[in-house]
């Protein structure tokens, strides 16, 4: 499994600051991101809600997946189809939507 690149988690939303106009994301004192402006107010909570579980959401997806974790079997993967090595082939021919959500959040999507 290749190396997380991302800050860790727990990321947090700490309450809106009028001087902002954002919801502020931190992973304990470090500044993550600011969500929404003026425009995009009512939006605003449930992006930031999302991007602060990305971590979490990446772990679930790593823990569920043959590939990214062989340690933990089985795949989670709707069409699973084991390989004589237990990896799962729908990821390793690229068709799997969890090794796709997986490698886009490496950044190794490209």
């Amino acid at each position: 499994m290749s190396e997380a690149k991302h800050t860790p988690g727990p990321w947090t939303i700490c309450d809106p600051v009028p001087e902002f106009d954002c919801r502020r994301i931190f992973a304990g004192n470090q500044y993550i991101a600011c969500v929404g402006d003026s425009d995009h107010l009512t939006n605003q909570e449930a992006d930031a809600h999302l991007i602060a579980s990305a971590p979490d959401l990446l772990e679930a997806l790593e823990d569920c997946c043959v590939i990214a974790k062989p340690e933990n079997p089985p795949c989670c993967c709707p069409n699973y189809q084991p390989l004589p090595d237990g990896d799962c082939a729908e990821a390793k021919n690229g068709d799997c939507h969890i090794w796709k959500a997986i490698q886009k959040a490496r950044g190794l999507d490209k």
